[in-house]
């Protein structure tokens, strides 16, 4: 911008509101499927605990529950991936799978630690544990869900007030007699 002839001080606001605007188009992406992943898994660890009391493999009840999230949302696709592997690799996979999981969310991260207990130790009460902790569970990640939900309006709203400032500020530098002052 100051090549192009610009003073000095929007020359770096621009500079500056160019960065915000590149650093949002390439971590929004990944910021959204993880939002998109927080706000499911409440539902998904709820009806989790109360499969786990139907079913006693592990496994069968993320297979079930997985089956009744929406085919084309971000969860559903980790899971199909999660049960893949599982099913290929076996329960070394998990171990995998959680380090990713921490990596996309420390939510997803926490529920996949408690189904990678779950099945390394396989027993009743282990699932009525999980069965009762769910429950908790899933209203802690409501509760966040909802705050990241509110964080999320909220940036938009700063950058939708940063673009209107550049909008004006360039439509005011257009004009000579305004640029220099």
């Amino acid at each position: 911008l100051l090549l192009a002839g610009m003073p000095l001080a929007p020359a770096l606001g621009g500079g500056a509101l160019a960065y915000v605007l590149a650093d949002e188009l390439l971590k929004g992406g990944p910021r959204k499927a993880r939002l998109a992943i927080e706000q499911e898994l409440p539902t998904f660890v709820s009806r989790l605990g109360g499969m786990l009391l139907v079913t006693g493999s592990p496994r069968a009840a993320v297979e079930e529950i997985t089956a009744t999230l929406m085919a084309d949302k971000p969860l559903r696709i980790w899971l199909e991936r999660l049960l893949s592997g599982w099913q290929a690799q076996g329960e070394a996979f998990l171990a995998q799978a959680h380090l990713e999981a921490n990596q996309i969310s420390p939510l997803l991260g926490l529920t996949v630690y408690q189904i990678r207990r779950l099945a390394e130790t396989g027993r009743a009460g282990a699932t009525k544990a999980f069965a009762t902790t769910a429950e908790e569970l899933s209203a802690i990640l409501e509760a966040r869900a909802v705050a990241s939900s509110k964080a999320e309006g909220a940036r938009q709203s700063v950058l939708t007030m940063l673009v209107i400032m550049a909008v004006i500020l360039g439509i005011m530098l257009a004009s000579p007699t305004i640029r220099q002052g």
